[in-house]
Formats: C-alpha cells, sequence, structure tokens
C-alpha cells in the first residue's frame, strides 16, 4: 500500500512540474488545470507538506503568464499551513516566491518585508531560498536609489546560484541583475547580462521567459 502511495505521490508532483513546463511554453490554461490535478491527487493522498509547497508551481505558472496575483491566495494559504506545521525549510522559499509575487503588483514595501522574512527562515546552504530573496530584494533596493547594497546583492545572488545545476534560477537572477544595473545606468552591462539569460531561457525551453528578456532588452535599448 505505502508503494502505491509513493508512486501517486510521484505521479502528483510530476504533473506539478510538468504543468510548469507547460506554461513556460505559453500553454498556460494547460499549465493550471495539470497544476490542479496534481495537487488534488497530493491532496488526495494527505500529502501535507508536498501540497503545502505545490503553490509554488502555481506562482511561477502565474508569473509567466503574467498574472501573479491570481497565485497569490493559494501561495499565502500555502505558507499558512507550512507555519502550522513548524516547517521552515520549504517556507523560506515560499516566502522568497510570495515576496516576487508581490513586488510584480507593485507592492515593493511588502515585497521587501517578505524578502526580510525569507532572508531570518533561511538555512544557510538553502541556496535556493538565498538566491531568491537576495534577487527579489536587490531591484527594490535600487528603485530606491541604494545603487550599491542592490548590485552586491544581485551580484552574490548569481554567484551562488552559478554554482548550482538549477538554470532557471541562474537566468531569473541575471535578469534581476541586469534590472539592478539598468537602474544603475550601466546599460550596457545590463544588455549583456540579459543576454546570458535568454541563452540560458533558450537552452532549457522556457519560450515565455525568453520572450519576456528580449522584449526587456528592447526596452532598455530605447531608453
Amino acid at each position: 500500500m505505502s508503494e502505491k502511495l509513493s508512486d501517486r505521490q510521484v505521479l502528483g508532483l510530476v504533473m506539478c512540474n510538468v504543468a510548469q513546463l507547460r506554461a513556460m511554453n505559453g500553454e498556460f490554461d494547460a499549465g493550471r488545470r495539470l497544476y490542479h490535478e496534481g495537487r488534488a491527487l497530493l491532496k488526495e493522498i494527505g500529502q501535507g507538506v508536498d501540497v503545502a509547497c505545490s503553490s509554488m508551481f502555481l506562482a511561477m505558472i502565474e508569473l509567466l503568464a503574467g498574472t501573479p496575483g491570481d497565485a497569490e491566495a493559494e501561495v499565502r494559504s500555502d505558507y499558512a499551513t507550512l507555519e502550522s506545521l513548524g516547517e521552515t525549510y520549504y517556507l523560506s522559499t515560499l516566502a522568497a516566491v510570495l515576496a516576487r509575487i508581490v513586488r510584480e503588483q507593485g507592492r515593493h514595501d511588502e515585497a521587501l518585508t517578505l524578502t526580510r522574512t525569507a532572508e531570518s527562515l533561511a538555512a544557510e546552504d538553502d541556496v535556493d531560498a538565498q538566491v531568491r530573496w537576495r534577487s527579489v530584494r536587490a531591484p527594490i533596493l535600487a528603485r530606491a536609489g541604494e545603487h550599491e547594497q542592490a548590485e552586491s546583492l544581485a551580484r552574490a545572488a548569481l554567484d551562488m546560484a552559478r554554482k548550482t545545476e538549477m538554470p532557471m534560477l541562474q537566468a531569473d537572477a541575471l535578469v534581476d541583475l541586469a534590472s539592478v544595473l539598468h537602474q544603475t545606468t550601466k546599460t550596457a552591462e545590463a544588455e549583456a547580462t540579459l543576454e546570458q539569460a535568454l541563452a540560458l531561457y533558450d537552452a532549457k525551453g522556457d519560450v515565455v521567459s525568453a520572450a519576456k528578456a528580449s522584449a526587456l532588452r528592447a526596452a532598455m535599448a530605447t531608453k
């Protein structure tokens, strides 16, 4: 029985992962449907922590779709669930993901607070969370005129990401660094940084993020 449940657990997680892949290809509705099916399966077999972590996939889908607010309620609910379970390892990453969702909606002060929460919770060896809170915070600081600190944070995030085998984490860190560089009038370096991100997105087949990076590069070139 436990083996059967384990197989179904794997299936639920795979469905959530594939849902994000569909969104990366611009198939947002298909990605949403697959995500909800995978999450429902995890709920059915009582996988509490896996369910509470699965909203990260919805967050990625809606961020790709340009509708981050559509994931906020579910991410917040899962955040509360992890808190109630006393789970902190995934909570730090979810806090950083929620910070990005909030930042993308223009609520920078709230996002900054959430990055501090992620920072306080993140284990030193949790590279995912350590990269994410720095990457989210850096452009907010640059926007506030704290250019030196912003660039330092963004470069630290990228250095950490490059030590992993997570190209999408590296690409996202490159985009946030490019945003910081652009705000500090280092336009040429910002465009070159976006080129690196674009290459990673292309290599992973993330059509949506590649298009966004290209559009951002074009916008920088006109300013």
